[in-house]
């Protein structure tokens, strides 16, 4: 699938918090990384976690990158800890710090 045609959902409290942060330049390049680098990508969706252990904790804004599925027994795919590199080295840590990203296999229903 070509990056541009990815399909993007922002739940609304995501949207607010990215908003309310001032960090909307950083997100939109944080998604379009995402786009650019993450392999067998279907669809970005986000949305705003809060830590159930540390609930007073600032929530998170939580990138999903819902992938097709890989080819059994495939070497391992690390995009999160490649992603996670790229963005400590851009962003410093009053931006990253809010961001995450989760890859999963299939949609979000699971196929």
């Amino acid at each position: 699938m070509v990056a541009e045609t990815i399909p993007v959902t922002v739940a609304e409290d995501a949207a607010a918090r990215v908003a309310e942060l001032g960090m909307q330049h950083e997100f939109e390049q944080m998604l379009e990384h995402t786009r650019q680098t993450i392999s067998r990508l279907r669809q970005l969706r986000v949305t705003l976690e809060y830590d159930p252990v540390h609930p007073k904790d600032d929530p998170q804004i939580v990138i999903w990158a819902h992938r097709e599925v890989g080819p059994p027994n495939g070497s391992p795919d690390l995009p999160e800890w490649e992603w996670n590199a790229w963005q400590v080295r851009t962003f410093p840590p009053q931006v990253f710090q809010h961001f995450v990203l989760l890859t999963v296999e299939g949609d979000v229903d699971g196929r």
